[in-house]
C-alpha cells in the first residue's frame, strides 16, 4: 500500500481498485464509480488549483514585471535627464570656448594698444625727438630729397 497524504493507514484508489471483491459483484463497481467520481472532483480540484495558481503566478509574473517596467521607466528617465545635461553641458563648453576665444582677441587687441602707448611714452620722453615729420625724414632721406 503507497502513502497516502492523509495518513499512512489509509488506502489509496489504486489500492482499492486492485482489491478484488469475488463475493459482492458490485463492490467492484462501487469501487469504479467511486474512482471515476472521486478522480473527476480531483482532476476537477487539481485543474481549480492549477488555475488559481497559475492566475496566482500570473499575476505574481504580471506584478514582477510591471515592477520591473516602472524600474526601467525610472532607468530610462534618469538616463534622459544625464543625455539632457551632457547636452547642456556640450553647449556650456562650447559657449566658455567662444568667451576664451574672444577674451583672447580683446587681450591681443589690449596688448597692442599698450606696445603703442609703451612706444608712443618713449618717443615724448626721449629729448632728441623731433616729430614725425624729423623721423620720416631720417629714415628716408631718398625721398625727402626730391621732395624739396
Amino acid at each position: 500500500m503507497e502513502d497516502s497524504p492523509l495518513s499512512p493507514d489509509f488506502p489509496t484508489f489504486q489500492d482499492l481498485q486492485d482489491q478484488e471483491f469475488p463475493d459482492c459483484s458490485a463492490g467492484n463497481s462501487f469501487v469504479n464509480q467511486l474512482d471515476a467520481t472521486l478522480s473527476f472532483k480531483t482532476v476537477n480540484s487539481i485543474n481549480s488549483i492549477l488555475k488559481n495558481d497559475s492566475s496566482i503566478w500570473l499575476t505574481n509574473q504580471e506584478n514582477s514585471l510591471r515592477k520591473e517596467y516602472r524600474t526601467l521607466t525610472k532607468i530610462n528617465e534618469m538616463f534622459e535627464k544625464v543625455n539632457d545635461n551632457m547636452d547642456q553641458a556640450a553647449l556650456n563648453l562650447q559657449q566658455f570656448s567662444n568667451t576664451v576665444e574672444q577674451t583672447d582677441q580683446l587681450l591681443d587687441v589690449w596688448i597692442n594698444i599698450l606696445s603703442q602707448s609703451i612706444h608712443t611714452q618713449q618717443l615724448f620722453s626721449d629729448p632728441l625727438w623731433q616729430g614725425s615729420s624729423a623721423e620720416k625724414q631720417r629714415k628716408n632721406p631718398v625721398n625727402n630729397e626730391k621732395i624739396d
